[in-house]
């Protein structure tokens, strides 16, 4: 057996520039949005994790334009075609969740798949809502719908909804939302302090989104426009950093681009309160 001896040597101070890799939650949403706007947009600095890149693959897959160049990828929205092989979510959760909302106000039939351990996952937190709308929601379990592979078929009548969601899910609310966009609109309870992504980035593209302080929405169905986004680095990788910077004395580091949403930079400002 190999036995790798690690030196560490103590250091006083740390200065510098640091690249944090992008935000994977903010990845998969610039790609799917834009697969169902008007127009092109050009997305740099995106995550290239197997998540995110089963995602971009599926979308693919269902007959959007994705070109992949040195710095960015290119995405042109249009019409869903009905995909000759199986979806393969990999062990995304945000994928399969999500694709359910965007795909099920739409006329095709699908097959969502993933790996053993996203196989094992629930999905009836979104399956038991979209189940009044779609002709058919089956999972491997049957009519729970409740595991993967899950086969979806779509309509497009899918009318106004309101409902209150058990649980403060960022990933509910926006497969819900990404219904009620292309369909006649939502009330979606329930939200609470979950990540608001989704919720800015339909505004950001022209959508009708109304947020209130306790996290409930009202979504409009609305036409989005393609937006051309630079996906801002992950927070909670640079939480770390900023903590190595504020233990040791005289250190300066500059963190770019870092996404300082509020609903994810809730580190930042505890410790500022505590005086760094």
């Amino acid at each position: 057996m190999n036995t790798e001896i690690i030196d560490i040597t103590p250091i006083k101070s740390i200065k510098g520039k640091i690249i944090i890799p992008a935000d994977k939650s903010i990845s998969h949403r610039p790609l799917l949005l834009n697969s169902i706007a008007n127009g092109t947009a050009k997305v740099y600095n995106l995550l290239p994790s197997e998540d995110v890149l089963c995602t971009k693959v599926i979308l693919k897959q269902l007959g959007i334009s994705i070109i992949d160049f040195e710095d960015h990828i290119q995405i042109t929205g249009g019409e869903f075609q009905e995909p000759s092989e199986e979806l393969y979510c990999g062990n995304s959760g945000t994928t399969m969740r999500l694709l359910l909302g965007l795909l099920a106000p739409n006329p095709i039939s699908v097959t969502l798949t993933g790996d053993a351990s996203l196989s094992g996952r629930p999905m009836k937190r979104v399956t038991r809502y979209l189940k009044d709308w779609v002709v058919s929601c089956l999972g491997s379990d049957g009519a729970e719908a409740n595991y993967a592979p899950l086969q979806l078929s779509g309509k497009t009548d899918v009318p106004f909804f309101e409902v209150a969601i058990p649980i403060a899910s960022a990933q509910l609310k926006s497969a819900l939302a990404l219904v009620a966009l292309q369909s006649n609109g939502a009330v979606i309870r329930g939200g609470g302090s979950s990540r608001d992504h989704t919720e800015r980035m339909i505004r950001a593209m022209g959508g009708q989104c109304i947020s209130e302080e306790n996290g409930d929405i009202e979504v409009k169905a609305s036409e989005l426009q393609a937006l051309d986004i630079r996906v801002p680095s992950d927070f909670s990788s640079a939480a770390f950093f900023i903590a190595l910077g504020l233990l040791l004395p005289d250190s300066e580091l500059f963190l770019p681009n870092i996404n300082i949403n509020p609903t994810r930079s809730g580190f930042l400002e505890t410790i500022l309160e505590m005086g760094a």
